[in-house]
């Protein structure tokens, strides 16, 4: 063992064994001496309010604790002065509602915790105020339908889920809100057609899946309507080739080759 682990090891064994010794008013200091944090503490405990500082001197963090562990409300800021998060605990566990800021003040996300995990509607946003991101959240899984949008406002994707997992039709939209693709999903996992468009609405690639691998025929258009290429995949791998001229007539096929 080197002599610098040794000597890691000590300094972490006497900083607990401060903190278990800890009794009434404690307070911390950067090397500059401006104070660092400040509370109390009970029996090797933090119990009360907890302040925490930037080395600047500005306040950075305050809450509660009992018996060591959060409970109550808790804050945190820019070294600006403006709130940047605010929420609550019981018994160590953050619980109730939650938002976050911007180093403007402009809300950035708010959502909610049940007994430690993310339970409920949440909503993210752009800096501009317009919203980013929304859905259900249950046992810290999305579930149900979640939406997100470009920073215009515009829908961007829409998919419905299940314990945190893709079910159902996905569909991702173009900025002026045309259809781009949509996918179906079953247990996270590609499964049934899939449809990609060009900006113009034109249909651009189509496909299937079957338990998240591709099976069947694989189709690719011109941007006029024109079948172009067509692969043929089972289990996921691909078995034939074709590709067409500009008229839509086959060109050229390939075969490939399995093993048995």
């Amino acid at each position: 063992m080197t002599k610098f682990l040794l000597l890691l090891i000590c300094l972490c064994v006497w900083h607990i064994n401060v903190q278990a010794d800890q009794e009434g008013a404690y307070k911390q200091y950067y090397k500059n001496g401006q104070l660092q944090e400040e509370g109390t503490y009970v029996d090797g405990k933090k119990q009360g309010p907890f302040k925490g500082y930037y080395e600047s001197g500005k306040l950075k963090e305050e809450g509660t604790y009992d018996d060591g562990r959060p409970d109550g409300d808790f804050k945190t800021y820019y070294e600006n002065g403006k709130l940047q998060e605010e929420g609550s605990y019981i018994d160590g566990k953050q619980d109730g509602d939650f938002k976050v800021y911007y180093e403007d003040e402009k809300l950035q996300e708010e959502g909610s915790f049940a007994n430690g995990k993310r339970e409920g509607p949440f909503k993210i946003y752009y800096k501009n105020g317009n919203l980013k991101e929304e859905g259900v959240l249950r046992n810290s899984k999305v579930n149900g339908l979640e939406n997100l949008y470009y920073e215009s406002g515009n829908l961007k994707e829409e998919a419905t889920f299940k314990d945190g997992k893709a079910d159902r039709v996905a569909k991702i939209y173009y900025e002026d809100g045309k259809l781009q693709s949509e996918i179906m999903y079953k247990n996270g996992k590609k499964n049934g057609l899939a449809k990609y468009y060009y900006k113009d609405g034109q249909l651009k690639s189509e496909e299937s899946y079957k338990n998240g691998k591709i099976e069947g025929k694989q189709k690719m258009y011109t941007e006029s309507g024109t079948i172009s290429f067509i692969d043929t995949y089972k289990d996921g791998t691909q078995i034939n080739w074709q590709i067409f001229d500009q008229e839509g007539k086959l060109h050229r096929e390939v075969n490939f080759y399995q093993n048995p």
